[in-house]
């Protein structure tokens, strides 16, 4: 049937068996204080685990901005090592082109 094939495709696809989505239902054996108790008690889980999660992130974020950096400042070094070898080759290509000159014209 249908719903035997979409249990095991909800399997494959590693949903937890009997796991529900969706809004949960106020359980109907608290009364409200023990519920709001619960909610808060969730909450406190769940704020935990979330400030959890961005310590983690910002470690390695934290890590990965200062490898990003690391990096940045090598490349800029070798940025500015190759402008002056352009600098110093392109002073060297017109001396050359001058003597070529210079010896043409005394051939002449």
């Amino acid at each position: 049937g249908g719903d035997a094939e979409a249990a095991e495709e909800s399997d494959a696809m590693g949903s937890d068996k009997g796991a529900k989505r969706g809004r949960k239902r106020k359980d109907p054996t608290l009364n409200d204080e023990e519920h709001k108790e619960s909610r808060m008690q969730q909450n406190r889980v769940s704020a935990k685990r979330s400030r959890q999660k961005k310590k983690d992130l910002e470690k390695i974020y934290g890590g990965q901005i200062n490898e990003l950096s690391d990096e940045n400042s090598f490349l800029k070094d070798q940025v500015m090592a190759l402008r002056n070898r352009v600098g110093f080759l392109q002073k060297l290509l017109v001396i050359g082109i001058a003597k070529k000159a210079e010896s043409g014209a005394e051939q002449k």
